[in-house]
């Protein structure tokens, strides 16, 4: 208790009497008293002075116990050797502190937005040579002199050949959506 600056308290001292910082330097010294496996630190630099972070700092490097820190305190954060990232989609490992995490975090974000930006270029030029194709396929069906003389003379067949060029685009147009989508699916995932 004198190592962690609170002597003074005695031991039926109620924990609503004390301030923060004493609050914090109770369970710290209580911590590295009973040396458990695992010790579990949320925000534990709160309420501690300069001497006291030390004094953390040093039970963090030298503890026997497996720590777990919550903190926003970046200095804290540089001192464990993992570095544990919790995600929507689950836990994400770092095998160093905080600014190793960051290095691989932001170098792992430039990656997806590249890899987005890819996808987003390969998704555009589909939808580009979509409608590439389809203007030129309605260019081809549209009315040429010969087409109108058939028309004239074999209205039938006209009607069949009209049928058919819908159904071509109606195909291509239907091709190239799901290529489209094929593309977009990859830029979800």
């Amino acid at each position: 208790m004198d190592r962690w600056g609170i002597g003074h308290i005695l031991a039926d001292t109620p924990m609503s009497s004390l301030s923060g910082g004493e609050k914090t330097k109770v369970f710290l010294a209580g911590a590295e008293l009973l040396a458990h496996q695992v010790i579990l630190m949320d925000e534990p630099t709160n309420h501690l002075d300069a001497e006291a972070r030390r004094q953390l700092s040093d039970l963090i490097r030298h503890t026997q116990s497996a720590v777990l820190i919550v903190s926003h305190d970046r200095s804290l954060l540089e001192i464990p050797e993992v570095t544990l990232e919790l995600t929507r989609s689950g836990v994400n490992r770092y095998g160093g502190n905080y600014s190793f995490y960051r290095e691989m975090r932001d170098a792992k974000l430039r990656a997806l937005e590249e890899s987005l930006d890819s996808h987003e270029k390969a998704l555009n030029a589909a939808r580009r040579k979509a409608r590439h194709v389809i203007e030129q396929k309605q260019k081809s069906d549209a009315r040429s002199p010969a087409t109108e003389r058939q028309e004239r003379t074999l209205p039938g067949v006209i009607d069949k050949k009209r049928a058919k060029a819908q159904e071509s685009t109606a195909k291509l147009k239907e091709i190239h959506a799901r290529k489209i989508e094929s593309i977009a699916e990859g830029t979800r995932s």
